[in-house]
């Protein structure tokens, strides 16, 4: 019987400082299967392919290293369609260029998970935070935000995520137009939209172990997400992400259409808890537009309801 086959897809852009122990903890990995490698550079301006190329080099005997050299910078999630496009392997796992693995048996673990379920579409698991100098901030984040095992259409409505995007695998059965939302939904945001389509495929496995490091790096005039939105008021891109989500599900399949709209209704909220936390001017042409799209009576009845639902849960505990 032959070797399952897992793919691990990379992205990275300007990770000259990151890259290596990136790609590394990729090839400290153990178990019963053969890995491929995928790395889509989208036009660094540092020395982020040297040091590629030289890795690509070392281990030509070890393992099988495919690059994707960008002639222009596409952005993060065209990148990331077009190398997920690239792989062959029987399950993907991806990981950016500046994040890494801690555990060696991370794919072997979630691979024989995904082997015995045939039900989950994919599985994810929780983060350490690193800063610029690889130093731990944080050993176990809280950043998806849920306290079980199992990622669920509510949790999507509360604009919960199951994981960092570089804790996920999950099965390669092929990019068909399901996928199209990943690229045109936003060009630096793709967690969420990976979130949706892995949910209309099957049932999504949260393991509560850290297996991996997320470095989080804001500075001045930097280039990735972050840096660019750090300290702005982006309901509005958040806003737009959602109505495309609407869009999609409707497309998709209705049965949740719910949780997808009551998710683009929570950003409207947002953008009213932020007014309240600093009325600033734009915050209130923010929240103002918000409102106005989404219509009033909507956002009231649907603000009572979250209420009455707080309410509930705090008498029931």
């Amino acid at each position: 019987m032959a070797k399952k086959k897992i793919s691990v897809a990379m992205i990275t852009f300007n990770h000259e400082k990151y890259i290596e122990k990136a790609i590394t903890s990729v090839l400290m990995q153990t178990g019963e299967f053969e890995l491929e490698i995928v790395i889509g550079d989208d036009c660094s301006t540092d020395d982020t392919r040297v040091i590629i190329d030289k890795l690509v080099l070392d281990n030509q005997e070890n393992c099988k290293i495919k690059t994707i050299y960008r002639e222009w910078n596409v952005g993060v999630t065209e990148n990331l369609m077009q190398v997920i496009l690239a792989c062959t392997g029987d399950y993907i796992a991806l990981l950016e260029g500046d994040d890494f693995w801690t555990d060696n048996e991370k794919l072997e673990k979630q691979s024989v998970f995904l082997d015995n379920n045939r039900q989950f579409s994919a599985c994810y698991h929780k983060v350490a935070i690193c800063d610029n100098q690889s130093r731990i901030t944080d050993k176990c984040a809280d950043q998806i935000g849920i306290d079980h095992n199992e990622y669920s259409w509510n949790d999507f409505s509360k604009l919960k995520l199951p994981g960092q995007t570089g804790t996920l695998m999950f099965r390669n059965e092929g990019v068909d137009s399901t996928w199209e939302i990943l690229r045109r939904g936003h060009r630096f945001i793709g967690d969420r939209a990976l979130a949706l389509i892995l949910l209309n495929k099957g049932r999504i496995f949260c393991f509560d172990y850290v297996w991996s490091v997320y470095r989080v790096v804001v500075k001045q005039n930097g280039s990735n997400y972050l840096s660019i939105t750090h300290g702005k008021n982006t309901s509005n891109e958040m806003y737009d992400l959602y109505s495309k989500f609407v869009e999609y599900q409707r497309e998709c399949d209705n049965t949740h259409i719910k949780s997808v709209e009551g998710a683009r209704k929570r950003i409207v909220l947002s953008s009213i808890v932020l007014f309240i936390q600093n009325k600033s001017k734009s915050n209130f042409r923010m929240m103002c537009e918000l409102i106005n799209r989404e219509g009033m009576v909507s956002t009231v009845l649907f603000a009572l309801n979250v209420l009455v639902n707080k309410r509930r849960h705090s008498i029931n505990v």
